[in-house]
C-alpha cells in the first residue's frame, strides 16, 4: 500500500541503501533523535519504496544536522533510482560546530520540488564534496495539494458528452495529443484513450472560461474473440455481464433478422485491417440490421451491408426496407464504420440519448439518410464522409431532437436533397464541415416556430450548387446563426436565403463569398423573401 508523500518519514526506516550508509546513534551527552542516518558521502544514497505523490508536491522538509565545516553540500531528491529525475536539491545549512556535536543538532531545512505525481520510489542522494553532508532524521513532503475531486467519471474508449445548457461554447477536453479535442457548439463528446484525470475547459461565447475534471479510469471489461463462422447472435444472448466481443479480420455474418444488443456495456470490434461485415436479408416491411438496447455501448470497424444489388446507377436505387442501427439506448460509439445498401445509416427513431458517431464513412450504395435523429438528445457526429444518397438527406434532424453538433465532415449528396437538414429541432451546430450539397433550417411550409437556436460555423460550401442557395433559412426558424463560413460563389450562384415572416433572430456575421470559376462578379451574401429583421456583418468577397 502506497505511503502518502505527507507522511512523516523515519530516515532510519530506509528499504535499501548504497554500501557506505550507516546509522549514527545519538552520543550520551546530547539530547536529540536517538538515531539517525548517516555517512552521505558522495554518491550514497538510500530509497523508500512506494510513495504516493498524488497530483503534485511542492516542498521536501527535512530534519538534518551539518557540523558547520560540512555545510552548504547537496542531497538531490530523485525518484525510481540514484539516476532517476531530479525533483529538487537541499542546500544542507550548518547547525553548529563539528567539536561541540553539529552532526546531531538538528534542524528542519526545506527546498522546493516539483515533477512528479503518482506514486514512486523516492531515492535521497548525496553530491557531497567532502566526507559527508548531514545526518538525516526525518523527512516529509509539503504543499500537497487536496485531491482533486472529479466532476465526472467515465472509462477508456468509452464515449463522454456534455452539453453547456443551452448557450454555445469552445469545448477542450484537456487531450491534446487527439484529433477532436477542441470542438464548438451547444454540446460536445470525447473518447479518452488513456486513464487519469482531464480537466475539461468550457468558454462560452462571450462568457469567462469554467473548468470540469473527468476521472478516466481503465477498461477492464472481459474480452470474449469470435472465430470465423461463429454466430454473433448467440455470443450476445450468452452475455450476463459488460463485454468485448472482437470479430476476426473479414468475418462475415448474415442474418435473416434483427441483431439484438441488451446487455449493457457491450463492445462489438472487428480487428480488421479489412472491415468485419454485417449484412442484413430484407424482410417484409422495414428491416433492421442492428438493434442496439444495452447502454454504453461501442461497435468499432465493422460494415453494414444489406443482400440487395448494387443499383445499377449509383445514387438512384430505390429503397431496400433495411436500417442499419437503430440505437434505443444511452451512450453508444459507433467508431470507424462503413455503410453501403441499406436506407438509413444510423437510425435514431427511438429516443436516442447520446450518440457519438466519429470517423465514419457511407458509400454511394446508401439508399436514405446517413443519420436521421428523431426525438434524440445529445447526438454528436465527428468526421463523416459521404458519398451520396438516392432518396434522402445526408443528416437529418427533426422530431424535437435536442443537442446535436455535427463537425469536422464531409458531406456530398448528389440527389437534390441537403447535406444537413434542421427541422424541429434545438439547440444543433454544424461546425467546421466541408458540405458540397445545400443545408437549412427549418421547412418552407411551416407555420410554426420549429427550429430554433441553430448555428453554422466555420464551415466551407464547397464547389457549385445550381438549384439555389447554399443555405435556406426557412420559415419556422427561430434564433440561427451564420458566422464565420465560407461559401464558393459565382456570378449565378446565391449564397444564403432567408424567407418568410416567420423567421427571427438571424445573424449573419464575418462570412465569406469566395469567387470560383472564373467569376468577376457575384450576387449578394443574403436573399431576403418577405423578412425585415435580418442581421448581416463583416461578410467580405475573396477571389479563388
Amino acid at each position: 500500500m502506497p505511503t502518502l508523500a505527507s507522511s512523516n518519514f523515519d530516515a532510519t526506516k530506509f528499504n535499501s541503501a548504497a554500501p557506505g550508509i550507516k546509522l549514527v546513534p545519538l552520543p550520551t551527552e546530547k539530547i536529540g533523535p536517538p538515531t539517525a542516518t548517516g555517512y552521505f558521502t558522495l554518491g550514497e544514497w538510500i530509497k523508500v519504496t512506494s510513495i504516493d505523490f498524488g497530483i503534485g508536491v511542492t516542498e521536501f522538509v527535512a530534519e538534518v544536522g551539518c557540523a558547520n565545516e560540512n555545510a552548504e553540500q547537496n542531497l538531490e531528491i530523485r525518484i525510481d533510482s540514484p539516476t532517476g529525475i531530479l525533483l529538487g536539491v537541499l542546500t544542507v545549512k550548518g547547525t553548529g560546530p563539528a567539536a561541540s556535536g553539529g552532526w546531531y543538532n538538528y534542524d528542519t531545512q526545506s527546498t522546493k520540488v516539483s515533477g512528479v505525481t503518482g506514486v514512486h520510489d523516492l531515492v535521497l542522494v548525496s553530491a557531497a564534496k567532502t566526507s559527508g553532508c548531514c545526518n538525516l532524521h526525518s523527512f516529509a513532503f509539503t504543499g500537497v495539494p487536496a485531491p482533486v475531486v472529479p466532476n465526472f467519471t467515465t472509462t477508456v474508449n468509452k464515449g463522454f458528452h456534455i452539453n453547456n445548457d443551452g448557450v454555445p461554447a469552445v469545448f477542450d477536453f484537456g487531450d491534446p495529443t487527439s484529433e477532436y479535442n477542441t470542438l464548438y457548439g451547444y454540446n460536445a463528446a470525447h473518447i479518452y484513450t488513456t486513464s487519469g484525470l482531464y480537466t475539461i475547459t468550457i468558454t462560452p461565447d462571450g462568457e469567462t472560461a469554467k473548468t470540469q475534471v473527468v476521472l478516466v479510469q481503465d477498461d477492464t471489461r472481459h474480452i470474449l474473440p469470435l472465430t470465423m463462422g461463429e454466430n454473433l447472435q448467440t455470443a450476445l444472448n450468452g452475455l450476463k455481464t459488460a463485454t468485448i466481443i472482437t470479430l476476426p479480420n473479414a468475418y462475415v455474418f448474415q442474418t435473416n433478422a434483427p441483431i439484438v444488443v441488451s446487455t449493457s456495456g457491450v463492445t462489438i470490434q472487428g480487428l480488421g485491417p479489412t472491415k468485419a461485415r454485417l449484412v442484413r436479408v430484407p424482410s417484409a416491411g422495414s428491416s433492421t440490421l442492428l438493434d442496439w438496447a444495452g447502454a454504453d455501448g461501442v461497435v468499432e470497424n465493422v460494415e453494414f451491408d444489406s443482400t440487395v444489388p448494387l443499383p445499377i446507377t449509383p445514387g438512384t436505387a430505390p429503397k431496400v426496407d433495411v436500417m442499419s442501427l437503430t440505437p434505443a439506448c444511452t451512450n453508444l460509439v459507433v467508431k470507424n464504420c462503413n455503410f453501403r445498401n441499406v436506407d438509413n445509416a444510423l437510425n435514431c427513431v427511438a429516443a436516442t440519448n447520446q450518440l457519438l458517431v466519429q470517423d465514419c464513412t457511407t458509400t454511394n450504395e446508401l439508399r436514405a439518410n446517413g443519420l436521421y435523429s428523431g426525438t434524440s438528445t445529445s447526438i454528436v457526429v465527428l468526421n463523416l464522409t459521404t458519398t451520396t444518397s438516392a432518396q434522402e438527406h445526408m443528416c437529418r434532424v427533426e422530431d424535437q431532437s435536442k443537442y446535436v453538433l455535427i463537425a469536422n465532415s464531409k458531406l456530398h449528396n448528389l440527389n437534390g436533397k441537403t447535406s444537413i437538414r434542421f427541422a424541429l429541432c434545438q439547440y444543433c451546430c454544424a461546425y467546421n464541415n466541408q458540405l458540397f450539397a445545400w443545408a437549412t433550417t427549418s421547412d418552407a411550409n411551416s407555420t410554426v416556430i420549429n427550429a430554433q437556436n441553430v448555428i453554422y460555423k466555420d464551415n466551407h460550401f464547397s464547389g457549385t450548387y445550381t438549384n439555389g442557395a447554399w443555405l435556406n433559412v426557412y420559415q419556422g426558424t427561430d434564433g440561427a446563426t451564420i458566422d464565420s463560413n465560407t461559401f464558393d460563389t459565382d456570378a449565378v450562384q446565391i449564397d444564403m436565403v432567408v424567407a418568410g415572416p416567420l423567421v427571427t433572430n438571424i445573424k449573419a456575421t464575418n462570412n465569406k463569398q469566395n469567387l470560383v470559376n472564373g467569376a468577376k462578379t457575384h450576387k449578394v451574401f443574403c436573399v431576403l423573401i418577405n423578412n425585415p429583421g435580418y442581421v448581416e456583418s463583416g461578410t467580405t468577397v475573396v477571389s479563388a
